[in-house]
């Protein structure tokens, strides 16, 4: 009795598994038989088995073909949850199509069964990586990005390679939902001394994927090794071929070299005197990490030559979530006064991603002597500060940054000094004139950083060109302002008396004088705290509001407490009004002089 053709399952990988955690809510599988109708009469079985041996079948699910998409298929549903107890497991999916439902010649055929895996752990290292084409992103390959240029297919290195190796990249181009071939072809190369150790790179002709456009890329290799019979073939790696960007998924974040952050344009600046050693270039983890991923390193010069670097994760990749690339000392001195963009890109079989570019800019700086500040106090030695000075005495007198001489610098460049503080609101750099060696500091930094260390420097660009900066002067600014804040005020009150009786209708004015710095948008809170009943309780007049122009103009702030809030505090006890000022936008809070009063009917 001949059998029916087996479901289609989409979303299997290379390695005929499936991943329930990138499963959405359905999982969409297809149907698809000689003389499939609507109407038609499916029973559907699934028989799993966990990693365990436990069994989890559904059989004989009932369905009914309602709908046929465009190749007179029918996309079955089936519910994602089905399948997330089955992960190290496997399942046998098949189906019974009942045709010509409701006449005399109905009849039932069974199909294959379709065997895969759920999550399967395939062996560490099992294999040789995939072939990576550079152009791809979540195996998608868009024609129109490339602009006419051919694409590149890449190879890892592996620990054999050896000089006369033959490497065979075979390729077809194959409808995606029948795997029917289009057109196919290889691309060979043979190892020479230049390739040991490093990434193979095969171009990969533009025409053929301009041709290819709507049906999948099928691309695996084979590695005939010099001197005898052996070889090792890859995984096969299936890409879409695709004109246009479909809505893919963002790209990887750039690679990071450890301990030197980007500048404000996302730029790494590295001077070759400053790392005789070279740098490390460490990568964040992604999603589905795993040991038998390749990785490839993209380094594109100024010239508009390019070389790669590749690696094969290991195990302790994998377990730390964490990778890296070395370019030693020599490497950055080479390309001293070079642009140099980076990016990788990680695949395995069914899986590969992009990440965005990194720029790393590689030319001498000039080194500035550090800055200092205005009247501080010198800090100990290695401690976390370099200098301290009075917050209160910086508001009322002021502070200013202390250029050191710079009389060489060259024609025409500009000189910064930059208070890197607390938040944009404590933060700020100012141009400097030429020959200015003072550079005055408004109040308004001086609030938002009390208590906190700010980071001075001084740098000098020519045009958009930077070209140095200096160490910074950590400067601690002491918090002597909070114990001279203003005191609350409350009115109708006698010597610490709130009478009931006297508290107009609109209800207790609390109000507080202008403070020093008082400035719009520092956020005020004013609350009374006291006993209802036998239980504590808080009423806010104001809670984080922020100051107002008017209020600024007046020099005062002014809030209501509601009479009937007054009323619901315990008679003949003390109550407290309290309140605070934040200078950070709220990330902190100085408290006001509190009120301690008595509430007498």
């Amino acid at each position: 009795m001949p059998f029916l053709p087996m479901p289609d399952v989409p979303a299997l990988d290379a390695n005929n598994s499936l991943d329930a955690d990138a499963l959405g809510e359905m999982l969409d599988t297809l149907i698809c038989y000689p003389g499939i109708v609507e109407g038609d009469k499916l029973d559907i079985d699934l028989r799993g088995c966990a990693a365990d041996g436990s069994p989890s079948d559904h059989l004989q699910v009932q369905l009914a073909v309602d709908e046929l998409d465009d190749q007179g298929c029918y996309h079955c549903l089936i519910p994602a949850g089905r399948f997330s107890g089955l992960k190290g497991g496997w399942v046998f999916y098949a189906y019974a199509a009942y045709t010509r439902v409701g006449t005399p010649r109905e009849t039932c055929e069974a199909s294959l069964r379709r065997f895969f895996y759920v999550n399967r752990e395939l062996p560490a290292q099992g294999g040789i990586p995939v072939a990576q084409l550079m152009e791809s992103h979540d195996l998608t390959v868009v024609v129109d990005d490339l602009g006419g240029q051919d694409a590149h297919l890449l190879l890892l290195p592996y620990q054999a390679m050896s000089e006369g190796d033959q490497l065979t990249c075979s390729w077809s181009l194959v409808f995606p939902d029948n795997d029917s071939e289009v057109q196919k072809g290889t691309i060979g190369h043979t190892v020479g001394p230049d390739d040991i150790d490093r990434v193979v790179s095969l171009l990969f002709p533009h025409s053929i994927l301009a041709t290819g456009i709507g049906l999948a890329l099928k691309v695996c290799y084979r590695i005939a090794y010099v001197g005898n019979n052996r070889f090792s073939d890859s995984p096969m790696q299936t890409l879409l071929v695709e004109s246009s960007d479909p809505g893919l998924p963002d790209l990887l974040p750039p690679p990071r070299v450890r301990d030197v952050p980007p500048g404000a344009d996302g730029t790494v600046i590295i001077d070759p005197d400053a790392y005789p050693e070279g740098i490390t270039l460490e990568f964040a983890a992604y999603d589905g990490m795993s040991d038998r991923d390749g990785v490839v390193l993209l380094l594109q010069y100024a010239s508009g030559t390019s070389e790669a670097l590749g690696m094969r994760l290991d195990l302790t990749s994998v377990d730390s979530q964490f990778f890296a690339f070395s370019l030693d000392g020599q490497w950055v001195r080479d390309h001293r006064g070079d642009k140099v963009v980076l990016s990788y890109q990680c695949a395995r079989g069914g899986y590969d991603s992009r990440s965005q570019d990194l720029i790393i800019d590689i030319r001498t700086q000039l080194k500035l002597p550090t800055p200092s500040v205005e009247d501080a106090v010198p800090g100990d030695d290695g401690g976390e500060y370099d200098g301290s000075i009075d917050g209160w005495n910086s508001l009322n007198f002021g502070s200013a940054i202390l250029i050191p001489d710079l009389s060489d610098l060259p024609v025409g460049a500009e000189l910064s000094a930059h208070w890197r503080g607390f938040t944009e609101a404590g933060s700020r750099s100012f141009l400097l004139a030429r020959g200015q060696r003072r550079c005055p500091v408004p109040a308004d930094l001086i609030l938002p950083n009390l208590d906190r260390v700010v980071e001075v420097s001084c740098s000098v660009s020519l045009g958009a060109e930077h070209l140095g900066s200096s160490d910074a002067y950590r400067l601690h600014v002491a918090d002597t302002v909070k114990e001279r804040l203003p005191s609350i005020q409350c009115q109708p009150v006698e010597n610490g008396i709130v009478s009931l009786a006297k508290v107009p209708d609109k209800g207790l004015e609390l109000s507080v004088p202008y403070w020093k710095g008082m400035a719009v948008d520092q956020l005020v809170t004013l609350e009374v705290h006291g006993l209802v009943g036998s239980a504590s309780k808080t009423f806010y007049p104001r809670c984080k509001v922020a100051v107002s122009d008017e209020e600024e103009m007046a020099g005062e702030i002014v809030a209501q407490f509601e009479k009937a809030q007054l009323s619901e505090l315990a008679l003949n006890q003390s109550f407290q009004v309290r309140g605070s000022v934040s200078f950070d936008e709220g990330a902190s809070f100085k408290p006001f002089k509190a009120l301690a009063l008595t509430l007498m009917s």
